[in-house]
């Protein structure tokens, strides 16, 4: 017997079943902490609150003049941070915290042209790191603003997975918004789950099964605003436009799911690196349907239904 919550939180849906003999203990303290732990979650990281960690950083970037900043942030932050120094490394700055001032260029959580693409002018200081880790300490450029979007949520439900287990749950998958990580099923069989059309809602192109382990996804057709979506290489603003998504198995959610929107959003040259350097496996459904994957991806696509 299963059993399953679901509820709304960082902007996205949160489904959560567990087959377990301890399930009587998700109703009640186990339940109320989940929802506590994503509330707290985007309390504390997200963008568009003034008074988070990342509000009040990037509030504050541009009031001296000061070329750079120093804050001591907490060990949270600090482990999103870093991961986002080492993507943006392997994109040769493709990927990068700080694309949000793009975004708000754009009317994304700004007061910009609402969808509309405009020329922000790349230049040498964006192919430099803006928002870097140095001695304990998150450093931030003149003119940066953080953005924890593209491994914030993977982070997250990491840290739901360790609570399961913390309440001696065993067999469990966590959903949030179609990014998942998964023990087992109570009979040792794999959890067996969809791969989401990027741009078609309900619609499958493939199944993918998950153990131990961890599926994400990135693509143009989450999140759209005016003609824009919200995926744009680092270096000059641009969006990806030869990409439809991409789908990333690792151990970790926090792995994927940063591991997908930096190989949606770096060369295809960077590919092969990226997976192997992350310890990740990956599959990219390209604009013209075509698909391009790693050796070990374990997915199987349905061809028919990218055609349909």
């Amino acid at each position: 017997m299963m059993k399953k919550i679901s509820f709304e939180g960082v902007g996205t849906r949160w489904k959560i079943t567990v087959e377990d003999e301890a399930r009587e203990v998700f109703k009640t303290r186990l339940e109320k902490k989940i929802k506590r732990t994503v509330e707290n979650f985007e309390k504390r990281f997200s963008r568009f609150l003034e008074k988070s960690e990342v509000g009040k950083i990037n509030n504050d970037s541009d009031k001296d003049g000061r070329e750079e900043r120093e804050y001591r942030v907490s060990d949270d932050f600090l482990e999103m941070v870093k991961i986002g120094e080492r993507l943006f490394d392997l994109t040769e700055g493709r990927f990068s915290l700080g694309v949000t001032r793009f975004l708000e260029k754009m009317g994304y959580g700004g007061r910009g042209n609402k969808g509309v693409v405009v020329d922000v002018g790349g230049n040498k200081r964006d192919k430099e790191k803006q928002i870097f880790e140095r001695g304990g300490k998150l450093v931030v450029r003149k003119g940066a603003k953080i953005d924890i979007g593209s491994v914030g949520k993977g982070f997250l439900i990491d840290k739901l997975a360790k609570i399961l287990e913390d309440f001696g749950m065993i067999y469990f998958l966590i959903d949030g918004g179609g990014d998942l990580y998964g023990t087992s099923k109570s009979d040792r069989f794999s959890w067996q789950v969809a791969l989401e059309h990027p741009e078609k809602e309900n619609r499958a192109i493939g199944t993918v099964k998950i153990k131990n382990g961890a599926l994400a996804g990135s693509g143009s057709g989450k999140r759209k605003f005016g003609k824009a979506h919200h995926l744009l290489e680092a270096i000059n603003g641009l969006l990806v436009d030869e990409v439809l998504g991409v789908f990333v198995e690792s151990k970790t959610a926090f792995v994927a799911d940063a591991v997908a929107t930096a190989i949606f959003v770096s060369n295809k040259d960077c590919w092969e690196r990226i997976g192997a350097e992350m310890k990740a496996e990956w599959l990219v459904l390209k604009k013209d349907l075509s698909l391009v994957k790693s050796k070990r991806f374990k997915g199987e696509v349905f061809v028919e239904s990218m055609l349909e």
